[in-house]
């Protein structure tokens, strides 16, 4: 390779370096404007387009709330091979929402999900079922909910202790605005 060419080449990626900043802050300036947000996925793939894809790690609530629920996913589908595909799809989920305002929104996020995935034939009966348990703390529908699905009465236990809290009726709402569009094809 010559030196223009070298040249040339170093100039290309400040250039895409450069692009790549001015999205960053043009997508960050938009975050401010409501009527302007659907412009940041746009730039987001532009910006994947331009440079590739980063490289993230897991939010520490989500570990903490994946250690939670990777018990009932396993019951649910035991094989490598499908946990990595459903963690997937959590880190996808995840990857939807803004969940900077509210701490343990992600935990609950993962919890939603997983109750989908693991009850999927009968969701929602289960997140009906889970308000009641939730507003009622004791009575019937306790009994009856631990008496139905006793891991996931378990499970629950276990996220409330470590993110102190169910998942709320607006994360409910929430999930299943984000999940209304999404259709996964499971090979079984």
């Amino acid at each position: 390779m010559d030196q223009a060419a070298i040249a040339a080449f170093a100039g290309f990626g400040l250039l895409l370096f450069w692009v790549a900043q001015r999205l960053n802050r043009l997508s960050n300036w938009l975050a401010g404007y409501p009527l302007l947000v659907w412009l940041k996925p746009l730039l987001h793939r532009l910006k994947v387009m331009l440079i590739g894809p980063e490289s993230t790690q897991d939010s520490q609530n989500f570990v903490d709330a994946l250690r939670i629920w990777h018990p009932l996913i396993a019951l649910k589908s035991p094989t490598p091979r499908t946990v990595k595909a459903f963690v997937n799809r959590l880190r996808y989920m995840a990857s939807r929402g803004d969940f900077a305002a509210e701490a343990h929104h992600e935990a609950q996020m993962v919890a939603l999900v997983t109750i989908d995935y693991c009850y999927e034939n009968n969701v929602d009966e289960v997140l009906a079922l889970m308000a009641q348990y939730l507003a009622e703390e004791s009575g019937s529908p306790k009994t009856q909910f631990e008496a139905r699905w006793p891991d996931l009465a378990s499970t629950l236990s276990l996220h409330v202790q470590a993110f102190g809290a169910y998942p709320s009726a607006q994360d409910i709402a929430f999930y299943q605005v984000m999940n209304a569009d999404i259709c996964i094809h499971r090979q079984e």
